[in-house]
């Protein structure tokens, strides 16, 4: 048996070292394909590779890599700068601040950039009270998170840019909540706090802080991890008389009231009751039990109950065929919940595009963070780590059924924002017990992780700006040629690259500038033959991420095939 688990151990190194190594070939020399006999080695893009490589290095080190401190507690540095309250809390908020500043200047006009067709329809206390009677247009049943955005739309009206303080406020607090959280379940004030630090930048978490209307999330969140805190406090306080229990229920209803994700919490406070003393947490008495287990039952079927009452179902958008789109669970959404939420919160890059340099390098220094880490001797407590990935899967049960959205481009990673926060305290709690080698790593970590937002949020900043020179040229084309009725839009995706609303701020800026004139955006599967003169015809190239005119796109085609090595011509254009 012992012979079997060395073996699989080496396996497993060896093919995390080669999966470490076909990332940097890709990041550095581009896709490639091999023909080996019977066997084809292909890897056009980093997303999956990236995937892979993250799950390898989790799997080896959390099952395989012999740990020094199985029951132990973690190493703790003599002096740390992280000691220090002030320049813990302080240095949260410039990196907070720092990264997320940027988004003030990023705002489409969708109506569900912010949902302010909600907000202008509610004019009176009435009708903020419906929220939580009334059935909300997106099927969801989230009122609090409405009324969050109804006071933006109040203060701020079409200033877009005020929508963003609130998303930037809570997700500070998430991020400074990280460090009772790890103290709670007994990680150690440096590992909490490190660990506080690395969800304040983690590039998977840029989806969630930058558009308002994920402020669900954000709020969510925020509730379910006072809910976890003030329940870890019930469990702790012998004399309590009922005021932290009351508190956690508080927040948990709270949360639910901001999104369905915060249904995890009576998951993960079951978990807690099961394994209390690897926490720390003296005996309970059978009282505690009985009145925590049974208070949260009772609320949490009445929550439920209330979605009944209002939606006659659990709500979650609807499909045309009847059913909801979010309650459809198959064996690939379950096999994604031990992938996705477990694996991207590490480093959650947008591979849809060109990598800029510092990201290259930025990658690289990831890639061998994590290899070092695998190869570096470590001590640290497996337990509580193992407890903490059962919390993580538990956080991310509820949306078993959207995680499988993520795409390359980290589109809908805002689903896992709160699963990450347990992966933040995993890794930190891996690379801290490498001692010495520890707080480096633990920076590389983290410069790396900002970097990898600062890309996330570019894209957003990039093709935003190309709303604007897109809409400039086709106006120009039209100015020359004002007799033009139509205007086509050929294999233009919703979002290209991840970016929410970009289709729709496009078409709302080309109307602007020609009000008369008829839009028509043609889906990527379907490309018709126009025979109409009276049309302007636009086909998206992929590569380039912009539109090209017909007759041109037929041209760049024909130089693109030339360049290719690719001689005949038939079908370039349509």
């Amino acid at each position: 048996m012992i012979n079997l688990l060395n073996s699989a151990r080496w396996f497993l190194l060896i093919l995390l070292i080669l999966s470490g190594i076909n990332i940097l070939y890709i990041n550095f020399l581009g896709s490639y394909e091999l023909h080996l006999g019977l066997i084809t080695l292909v890897a056009h893009t980093l997303f999956k590779p990236l995937l892979l490589f993250n799950e390898i290095f989790l799997i080896f080190v959390l099952f395989f890599k012999r740990s020094e401190g199985s029951s132990g507690s973690f190493y703790e540095f003599r002096s740390d700068p992280l000691s220090d309250r002030r320049y813990f809390i302080g240095l949260v908020l410039v990196l907070v601040t720092a990264l997320y500043f940027q988004s003030f200047f990023l705002n489409f006009h969708h109506t569900e950039w912010n949902h302010w067709h909600m907000s202008a329809n509610i004019h009176s206390l009435k009708d903020l009270l419906a929220l939580f009677t009334t059935r909300q247009l997106d099927g969801f049943y989230r009122p609090l998170t409405y009324i969050s955005l109804w006071v933006d739309y109040k203060i701020f009206s079409d200033n877009l840019w005020g929508y963003h303080l609130q998303n930037l406020l809570i997700h500070l607090l998430n991020s400074l909540l990280v460090y009772p959280t790890g103290m709670s379940l007994r990680l150690g004030e440096q590992s909490s706090r490190w660990a506080a630090l690395f969800y304040a930048v983690a590039a998977i978490n840029f989806e969630a802080v930058l558009w308002p209307a994920a402020r669900f999330d954000l709020l969510a969140t925020l509730f379910t991890l006072l809910a976890v805190n003030y329940f870890v406090k019930y469990l702790h306080d012998a004399q309590d008389l009922g005021l932290n229990l009351l508190l956690f229920i508080l927040f948990f209803v709270m949360g639910v009231l901001n999104k369905e994700s915060a249904y995890c919490f009576p998951l993960i406070a079951v978990l807690i009751l099961v394994t209390h003393k690897t926490f720390s947490i003296a005996s309970i008495k059978k009282e505690k039990y009985i009145y925590s287990v049974l208070t949260i039952l009772i609320f949490t079927l009445l929550l439920i109950g209330i979605r009944l009452i209002v939606y006659d179902n659990l709500g979650g958008y609807q499909r045309l065929s009847g059913g909801s789109a979010h309650f459809h669970i198959s064996l690939k959404s379950l096999f994604k919940l031990f992938t996705n939420p477990v694996a991207l919160p590490l480093f959650g890059l947008n591979t849809t595009t060109e990598l800029p340099l510092y990201i290259k390098i930025a990658l690289a220094a990831f890639v061998l963070i994590l290899l070092l880490s695998a190869l570096y001797r470590a001590t640290w407590p497996q337990k509580k780590v193992y407890i903490i990935l059962g919390i993580l899967l538990l956080s991310a049960l509820p949306v078993v059924n959207l995680i499988g959205w993520i795409r390359p481009s980290m589109q809908h990673c805002r689903y896992i924002y709160l699963p990450t926060i347990w992966m933040s305290l995993i890794i930190v709690s891996i690379i801290k017990g490498q001692k010495r080698f520890a707080n480096y790593a633990l920076t590389l970590l983290l410069l790396v992780n900002f970097l990898g937002t600062c890309h996330n949020l570019s894209v957003y900043k990039d093709m935003l700006a190309r709303t604007e020179s897109l809409s400039n040229s086709i106006y120009k084309d039209y100015e020359k040629d004002p007799n033009m009725q139509n205007i086509y839009l050929v294999g233009l995706p919703g979002e290209p690259n991840g970016v929410f609303c970009f289709t729709a701020e496009l078409a709302l800026k080309i109307k602007d500038k020609i009000p008369h004139i008829n839009l028509i955006v043609v889906p990527p599967e379907q490309d018709p033959i126009f025979k109409d003169a009276g049309s302007l015809i636009y086909d998206w190239s992929v590569s380039e991420r912009r539109l090209i005119r017909r007759h041109e796109f037929r041209v760049t085609a024909i130089k693109m095939m030339i360049r290719d090595g690719i001689k005949s011509r038939k079908g370039v254009g349509g």
